[in-house]
């Protein structure tokens, strides 16, 4: 004995649904290349970074191999994506979003202002 279920039927007018993509970091450009110059040299030391080129798919960061460490985590701890090509060479994929940064920040500052407001007056806001 099987028991008929009835299809639901179809809006034909509704629009599909779709997951919201994931966040697009922009491509680091030429003005973020003395950025990532000054935190690669500021991590692995100045004379361990032979060269900063920046291409459309991103900024190369070429390091002393034998010696130099890689700069990726001092690169990712601020906010840039990094990819490891080889040993001495780093591409550098995603720029940090100014945007997001300052929206981080403010969100930041407005919490503590509540938290000092609350403290001063007793009363939450």
């Amino acid at each position: 004995m099987s028991t008929f279920m009835p299809e639901r039927p179809v809006d034909t007018d509704a629009e599909p649904e779709t997951t919201p993509a994931a966040p697009v970091r922009p491509m680091p450009t030429k003005a973020d290349a003395p950025e990532i110059r000054a935190i690669a040299e500021a991590y692995s030391g100045d004379c361990m970074i032979d060269e900063v080129t920046t291409t459309s798919g991103g900024t190369l960061v070429r390091y002393d191999r034998r010696f130099g460490k890689s700069p990726a985590p001092a690169l990712e701890a601020v906010g840039y994506t990094t990819v490891d090509l080889r040993k001495g060479l780093l591409l550098v994929t995603g720029a940090v979003d100014q945007v997001a940064r300052l929206e981080a920040q403010i969100s930041a500052l407005r919490a503590e202002r509540e938290r000092l407001l609350e403290q001063q007056t007793g009363a939450p806001f």
